[in-house]
């Protein structure tokens, strides 16, 4: 039986995080949960995580660190960045640092669902991709 992929949450507003938690595993998830950027570290180097939800401000290291940490150790990592203090330069930095997605609080469950479902196909085509290269090599 396939295992249902693992959704990492980087949240260190403690309701929130319960909000995603619950939400996820409703839907169908595992999911792995961590109220600062450097325990989301720790779980996304020690297991294998299919999408990583953070929050931008965070105390400690901040959401857009965060996203820089885990690129460099998995450059084709899914990372949707989530705030409640939405400008266009943060939404920016953020795609340009290689968010998947970014979506402001307070969110509609349906589009955060949809995103992570959206970056689950993602992962499935650089999964797909990365075996028909290796069939051509």
């Amino acid at each position: 039986m396939k295992t249902s992929p693992l959704i990492l949450i980087a949240e260190d507003e403690d309701l929130m995080r319960a909000i995603l938690v619950r939400l996820l595993e409703e839907a169908g998830y595992r999911v792995a949960a961590a109220a600062n950027a450097e325990a989301a570290l720790e779980r996304f180097a020690s297991e294998d995580v299919a999408v990583t939800l953070t929050d931008i401000r965070m105390t400690g290291m901040d959401g857009l660190a965060l996203l820089d940490r885990i690129k460099d150790m998995d450059p084709e990592a899914l990372v949707i960045v989530m705030t409640a203090y939405s400008s266009v330069d943060s939404a920016v930095a953020a795609l340009r640092k290689g968010a998947y997605d970014y979506i402001t609080k307070p969110f509609v469950n349906e589009d955060l669902l949809q995103s992570v479902k959206n970056a689950l196909r993602q992962r499935e085509l650089f999964r797909e991709n990365r075996a028909l290269r290796r069939e051509l090599d």
